[in-house]
């Protein structure tokens, strides 16, 4: 009866025990489907998609952010199905790396690229994909996507707004450019190349100065402060270049932050090369007589006024020929304008074969015309010398509307006194030696001063 007592309380112990090691299990299980919701709840929480296969490939586990993303629960895309969600324009690309990724020996990998199938709307996530370890050994992946097509969008309309901004400013005819408030180049445009023979691809990074060389840098460095000081700056350099010289006119307008703070400034540079070069001709056409190709009135009167202060600067002598045609209204009357323009055409390449290079030859109205001797030793001889050789250069016969005739001419001249300065003053003094020739019988000269002390 006791042995019988005895086997009865093993038994309950053994009953007992197994009793507590099923609770203690269903305690363990109960405690590992509750770390198992609270990890899927977190999981699914989680704004990024999660996906979990096997060392082959196979999906096992997908969380609701990743069915969310694909509209497709973990049934659709179990096995090997959720390679179907890879865009069709990404999907060969991102396996092919994927096979040819070292899991256990290379970086995590990471890539960009977008889900849906042909008739999903299209979702760009950055993919990154790790390896699952157990005891060092490959078990699985964890894949992380995130949903960038809002940042995507971003960046995409941005590129296209730079490449339409390029597209205008690579077509206008202007050099354009940003630079930073460190002077370095951000942005600038193909007329780059062009203008300064820097490739495209290489000209951004570099400095203001780098770009422009020193010298057209030392022309615009007081303008590229003033503009990183905040104020538009606008002004005309020049620049050596193959061809020669080339100007330009530049525009920098300061770049201010919503701070108002000046973080760079717009460069606009236009090639006014063609323009100078008309100036250039236009101030040349108002200071040459277009009937005969000499000096006008307005190019004598600047020059008369430089040589009378060489002269007192450097005390060297000068005098001033007044000289007009003789009988030309006769001429005019006889052979028409025509013929009178043929004379004063021919007088006036005769008078510039009388004297020097360095001398002003010029026609100041009708048939006036002026000569400016300067630079002479002895200056009333020299210049009457001058007179005489003219003279005798109109003793050959104009040929005029196909007739020849003797054209003359009387000349006043007049010697600078040393304290002469006065342009108006010497002009007067050869237009009174001019009247006295003319009255002396034309076809002669006469001297003003007669005998003065003169440079």
């Amino acid at each position: 009866m006791k042995s019988l007592g005895v086997g009865f309380l093993g038994i309950f112990a053994l009953i007992s025990s197994s009793v507590q090691a099923a609770l203690a299990n269903m305690q363990v299980k109960t405690g590992l489907r509750t770390k198992q919701a609270q990890l899927k709840a977190v999981n699914d929480a989680s704004p990024l998609g999660l996906v979990y296969t096997n060392v082959g490939g196979e999906c096992s586990y997908v969380n609701r952010t990743m069915e969310q993303m694909v509209s497709r629960p973990l049934e659709r895309l179990h096995g090997r199905r959720w390679r179907r969600c890879l865009h069709p324009f990404d999907r060969s690309r991102v396996l092919a790396e994927l096979a040819h990724w070292d899991a256990l020996n290379d970086p995590p990998y990471t890539t960009v690229c977008r889900l849906g199938r042909n008739n999903d709307p299209v979702l760009w996530v950055s993919l990154k994909v790790v390896p699952v370890l157990v005891a060092g050994k490959l078990t699985g992946y964890v894949g992380s996507l995130d949903d960038i097509t809002s940042r995507r969008s971003n960046e995409l309309a941005l590129i296209k707004s730079e490449q339409k901004l390029r597209l205008i400013t690579d077509n206008i005819p202007a050099l354009v450019a940003y630079v930073t408030g460190d002077e370095r180049i951000a942005f600038a445009n193909r007329r780059y190349e062009e203008a300064y023979g820097i490739l495209h691809e290489e000209i951004a990074g570099m400095s203001a100065c780098e770009v422009l060389g020193p010298d057209v840098y030392a022309q615009s460095r007081d303008y590229i402060r003033q503009a990183l000081a905040g104020t538009p700056a606008l002004f005309e350099r020049c620049v050596k270049c193959e061809h020669g010289l080339r100007y330009e006119r530049v525009s920098y307008i300061p770049d201010i932050d919503q701070q108002g703070a000046v973080t760079g400034y717009f460069g606009l540079v236009e090639d006014i090369t063609a323009l100078k070069q008309v100036e250039a001709q236009l101030r040349q056409l108002v200071r040459v007589d277009p009937l005969t190709g000499i000096a006008n009135r307005l190019q004598f009167d600047e020059r008369l006024i430089d040589a009378i202060r060489y002269s007192r600067r450097y005390e060297t002598g000068m005098a001033l020929l007044f000289l007009d045609v003789d009988n030309f209204k006769e001429i005019n009357d006889s052979y028409g304008h025509q013929g009178g323009d043929q004379v004063l055409r021919e007088f006036a390449q005769r008078l510039q074969s009388c004297v020097r290079d360095t001398d002003t030859v010029a026609r100041i109205a009708g048939d006036e015309f002026v000569i400016i001797l300067e630079g002479l030793t002895e200056a009333p001889e020299e210049a009457q010398g001058v007179a005489r050789k003219i003279i005798a250069a109109m003793q050959t016969p104009f040929e005029i509307c196909g007739r020849q005739r003797i054209v003359t001419t009387s000349i006043g001249v007049a010697v600078r006194r040393p304290e002469e300065e006065d342009a108006k003053v010497l002009l007067g003094r050869a237009d009174e030696a001019l009247y006295r020739a003319k009255s002396a019988g034309r076809n002669t000269f006469e001297t003003n001063p007669d005998s003065m002390d003169v440079f």
